[in-house]
Order: structure tokens, then sequence, then C-alpha cells
């Protein structure tokens, strides 16, 4: 149990996150045009906090935490959860590094999606190769 309580103590501390440099600005310019940024993560309860701590809240807007709904990605249900969470809209874009959870859960919801920063070993129909590529696809 010790080393349960240990892990948790890195695993919700902000310190041992990293974004990738191209992230807030990327973020910002879609809040900036209109859009709503969600975080749909595999991932702690804390997640919320961990994203505030890291600068990135001002630019999200919903924050999906797996463990806070009870189930992961690439299960359709995670995804349904976070449209819904945002009104049904017309248009929803999922961008992510795991072909199968992010592309291949998205898509199977009729969501597009873009693999970003891991090239597949199979086809995909959007690849970035980082989070500023995106843009191009969607604004």
């Amino acid at each position: 149990m010790f080393y349960a309580k240990e892990a948790r103590k890195y695993l919700v501390a902000p310190e041992h996150y990293r974004l990738y440099e191209d992230t807030a600005d990327t973020l910002k310019d879609f809040k900036e045009n209109g859009y709503r940024n969600i975080i749909l993560s595999n991932h702690i309860p804390e997640l919320p906090e961990i994203a505030k701590s890291l600068g990135l809240m001002k630019y999200i807007d919903i924050c999906v935490s797996s463990a806070n709904v009870g189930f992961e990605k690439p299960n359709p249900r995670i995804f349904r959860h976070a449209v819904e969470l945002t009104g049904n809209p017309q248009k929803a874009w999922m961008f992510g590094d795991s072909l199968k959870a992010d592309v291949c859960g998205a898509e199977a919801v009729g969501i597009k999606a873009i693999l970003v920063r891991k090239p597949a070993d199979e086809p995909v129909k959007y690849y970035s190769p980082d989070l500023r590529g995106t843009v191009y696809f969607i604004i």
C-alpha cells in the first residue's frame, strides 16, 4: 500500500508533466478562432487540476478523464459522453497519438480524427507530425 500512495503522489504532481512546445499556442489559436477545446484522456481523476497547473485550462472548455467517467478510449461511450457534454456539435475532431485509442475510437462513432506525432504502421486519413499541423486540417 505504501508504494501505491507514493506512486499516486508522483502521478498527480504537475512538475512531472511537460507540454510539447506547440501545445499552448495551438490550443490558443483554436480558441481564438471560435473552437471549443476538450481534453479527452485515459487518465487519473486529477487530470483537470494537472491541466490547470500546466496553464492549459484557459484554453480548455471541458476536461474528460476516463477515471471520472468509468470507461476508456477506444470505448465508444467515452467519445459519446464528450460529444454530449459539448452539446452535440455538428463537427467534432479528435487529435491523438494512439491509432487504436484515439483515431479508431473516434472514427467508430463518426468523429474525424488526426493522428499526431506517432506515424502509423498502416494508412490513416489524417496525420500531422505535430499539434501545430492540425490547424491546416481544421481552420
